[in-house]
């Protein structure tokens, strides 16, 4: 019997309009894959990946979610990904960029940790404005 071999892909989305991050769920994203899927490749490219696409991880707070794919429809998934013309079924339009693809979840932490010790701090807005002065002790 042979092994199925997957490709597990770190995915970050992006929204048109503020709203659409509350509102977005995991079983919207899968949907609006599985039918990015059928509407570039048919009913053949849906029936392939069907049962064996999968998230495994989904995070509406950083907008990152990991999807496991076969090996063998890994580019048909990402292609899905990058051409998912529908909204999701909500007002305003998501757009996902493929961070990283690898072949082991081992791998997609590591390069996932490298990602966020690169990525630049964010501080919300108003935060700093005090006049409290800080001292770099000598």
């Amino acid at each position: 019997m042979v092994r199925q071999k997957y490709r597990y892909m770190f995915v970050q989305y992006t929204c048109t309009s503020e709203g659409m991050y509350e509102t977005l769920k995991e079983s919207n994203v899968m949907g609006g894959l599985r039918s990015s899927i059928a509407a570039n490749y048919g009913d053949a490219g849906a029936s392939s990946t069907y049962h064996r696409l999968s998230m495994v991880y989904f995070n509406a707070t950083t907008h990152h979610f990991v999807v496991r794919a076969p090996r063998a429809f890994s580019q048909e998934v990402w292609a899905s990904l990058a051409l998912s013309p529908q909204s999701m079924g909500m007002a305003g339009r998501v757009t996902f960029q493929v961070l990283h693809c690898s072949a082991s979840v081992r791998q997609l932490y590591r390069r996932c940790i490298g990602l966020s010790r690169r990525a630049p701090l964010v501080v919300p807005r108003g935060v700093g404005k005090s006049t409290v002065a800080v001292s770099a002790g000598k």
